[in-house]
């Protein structure tokens, strides 16, 4: 059984910080999946108490071990990506101001390099984000 032992006074006040305080779910589980090792804690154990496989868990001792605190989050690039992004404001102020929401939408959509399909409520919010 491998555990993470003999933290610091510093690395235990932020890793309670990030469990307490941190934005995302998952860092804040990592930070204490952490702090329950140092305690003792099998792995075991904490697999059942975070629902995760054991390789889950030492992969997220892995990446303590290797940077500590900063590297709890989760890496760049995770998630969905956006079907409209910066490069598409120029584009979308063109169309806007010749057609409705829905027909830009349409057309967006009918650009041959177009990889996400764009919503009416994503072109919405789109336009309310770059206050176009």
């Amino acid at each position: 059984m491998r555990y993470i032992s003999n933290l610091n006074k510093k690395t235990v006040a932020e890793l309670e910080k990030i469990v307490k305080n941190d934005i995302s779910f998952q860092t804040r589980q990592r930070a204490h999946a952490i702090l329950l090792s140092n305690d003792g804690i099998s792995i075991k154990e904490i697999c059942k108490i975070f629902n995760k496989s054991t390789r889950t868990v030492y992969r997220w001792f892995d990446r303590f071990k290797e940077e500590q605190t900063n590297n709890l989050s989760d890496e760049k690039g995770r998630g969905r990506k956006p079907a409209l992004g910066e490069y598409d404001i120029d584009n979308v102020k063109k169309l806007i101001k010749n057609h409705s929401v829905k027909e830009t939408c349409n057309l967006l959509n009918n650009e041959p390099n177009r990889i996400k399909k764009v919503s009416v409520q994503i072109l919405k919010r789109y336009l309310k984000k770059y206050k176009i």
